[in-house]
């Protein structure tokens, strides 16, 4: 399978991470936490992807805590 860049995959969890945000005031909890799952794993393919580490520990961990903040 060829790899999509990172930006195309950083683009995939924008639209992952706004369709769980519209699926949390439906509210659909389950489908949200899927979409919140697939967000996640699109930036970490991005990080993957990227022609060099773009991210340190301390950025990974302020990621975390953002993401458990939408989703409590």
């Amino acid at each position: 399978a060829v790899k999509q860049d990172a930006a195309s995959e950083l683009a995939a969890a924008d639209r992952s991470l706004e369709n769980a945000r519209r699926m949390m005031t439906l509210p659909l909890h389950n489908e949200a936490g899927r979409a919140a799952y697939y967000a996640m794993f699109h930036a970490a393919q991005a990080l993957v992807d990227a022609p060099r580490p773009c991210v340190d520990r301390r950025q990974l961990h302020l990621l975390a805590k953002l993401v458990k903040s939408e989703f409590p």
